[in-house]
């Protein structure tokens, strides 16, 4: 079966949602380091928690960063890339809470957000559509489930951090402009 590419989508650097989606994945950035080195002990941690919950999240958000402003690559692919593995690591994040419900729900909702990111980073999804109000609809789920409950301010900023990922995904399939595919007689 051969799928069928829609269009071809290019990172648009001037457009509005740019900005605001480096500031959430900063935002998200430095509510972890907050957390984790602010607010807890490190040392109380075991090495399965330093490396999933704080070194590699740490990684992926300054390097989505990097990429977006600093580097400005025009990679749509890589951008979904790093969606869909910031998707994964929220909910494998998510099994650790031993909540069925939440585990159910990030399996279908992160999954699935992951999987249509990368679609339609590819082009194989007609628009972006589908993936901005997939993105959209996990944040606000996600925030009106889980962030009133709770009790410390600790555990508010962490819950933050992770609301700001879906945040800053919403913004770049938001960034994303499409552009002419190519003919076969271009190439």
């Amino acid at each position: 079966m051969k799928l069928k590419q829609y269009t071809r989508y290019q990172i648009d650097f001037q457009g509005k949602w740019i900005l605001p989606g480096a500031i959430f994945m900063g935002l998200s950035f430095f509510l972890r380091v907050v957390y984790y080195f602010g607010l807890t002990n490190i040392f109380t941690y075991n090495t399965g928690t330093i490396i999933m919950q704080i070194i590699l999240p740490l990684s992926l958000c300054a390097g989505y960063i990097v990429l977006l402003r600093a580097v400005k690559l025009n990679a749509p692919g890589i951008f979904a890339i790093l969606g869909a593995a910031f998707c994964l690591m929220v909910m494998i994040w998510n099994f650790s809470t031993g909540d069925i419900l939440r585990i159910l729900l990030s399996v279908v909702f992160y999954l699935l957000s992951g999987l249509v990111l990368l679609a339609t980073a590819g082009g194989y999804l007609p628009g972006r559509l589908l993936s901005s109000g997939l993105f959209l609809a996990l944040l606000v789920f996600r925030y009106l489930m889980y962030a009133p409950s709770f009790r410390h301010i600790g555990q508010f900023i962490l819950e933050l951090s992770v609301l700001c990922i879906p945040a800053s995904l919403f913004c770049l399939t938001r960034c994303m402009k499409e552009v002419k595919n190519r003919s076969k007689t271009d190439a």
